[in-house]
Order: C-alpha cells, then sequence, then structure tokens
C-alpha cells in the first residue's frame, strides 16, 4: 500500500509541476510549442491516477467482504472500462493535438466524460460495499467493547 500510495503522490505531483511550467510558458511567452515527451506526460499520468485510485477503493471492499469474487465483478468491470478508455483517450489526444485533428481531440474529450463516469460507477458499487459491510459488522463491534467496559 505504502508503493501505490508514493506512486500515486509521484504521479501527481509529476503532474501537477508538468501543468503549473506549461502555464508559465504559455503566459510569459504566448504560444508556446509543448514537447512531445511533456504532452505524452500530460495525458498519461491521470489515466494513472484514476485507475489506482479506483483501485484502492476496490482492494478495500475486496478486504472488507472476505475476498467474495461474486460481488466484485461490476467494479472490476468498470474498473477495467476506465483503464481502456483513459489508453484510448490519450491515445486519440495525443494523436489530435500532433497532427492539429479537431475530431480526434473531440473524441478524447468525449471519451474522458466516460472515464468520470466509469470511475464512479467503480467508487460508488465500491463504497456502498463498504458502507454495507461496516453497518453490518459495527454493532458487534458496538457490543463487544461494551462487554469490554470501553465506551466508543
Amino acid at each position: 500500500m505504502l508503493v501505490v500510495s508514493v506512486v500515486m503522490y509521484a504521479v501527481c505531483a509529476t503532474h501537477w509541476a508538468l501543468s503549473m511550467a506549461t502555464v508559465v510558458r504559455w503566459s510569459t511567452v504566448g504560444n508556446v510549442v509543448i514537447p512531445p515527451s511533456e504532452v505524452v506526460a500530460l495525458i498519461y499520468l491521470p489515466a494513472v491516477n484514476y485507475f489506482f485510485s479506483d483501485g484502492i477503493v476496490l482492494w478495500r471492499a475486496w478486504v472488507l467482504w472476505n475476498r467474495r469474487f461474486t460481488l466484485f465483478i461490476p467494479p472490476l468491470i468498470f474498473l477495467l472500462c476506465t483503464l481502456v478508455t483513459s489508453i484510448a483517450s490519450a491515445a486519440f489526444a495525443y494523436e489530435g493535438f500532433t497532427t492539429k485533428s479537431v475530431r480526434k481531440m473531440n473524441i478524447s474529450y468525449a471519451l474522458k466524460w466516460c472515464i468520470w463516469g466509469f470511475s464512479i460507477c467503480t467508487n460508488f458499487w465500491s463504497t456502498c460495499l463498504i458502507f454495507i459491510r461496516v453497518w453490518y459488522v459495527s454493532p458487534a463491534l458496538v457490543d463487544v467493547y461494551c462487554m469490554m467496559g470501553r465506551v466508543l
């Protein structure tokens, strides 16, 4: 879990730094040509973060539900759709940026809405599973603490 947290932090910090550098260059110089390596990083870094953040929430629910696979088929499908759509969106955005194709950029923007939708579905399903599990387990925990003489 520590490794995933460090990777997510590094991805966020890198994306933020590249975004700010682009904004500063654009505001001081005007019309700036962004190097292709920075374009690729600005496009793909958010996709990595979406996948990891959704995966963490899904993993927490998975652990709470004692690894019952059948409950996790829908969120796993949503997570896979988030990954595939993120890759497709980034590919269209890169192609649109390098070839100056408005159509490909529009497809990329439409796919970003799909990414957010799949991410919301993954998070909603996983959070509901976590809520249900905690709701039914917490009364038992309250009884254990009361028997031990502790107050929550």
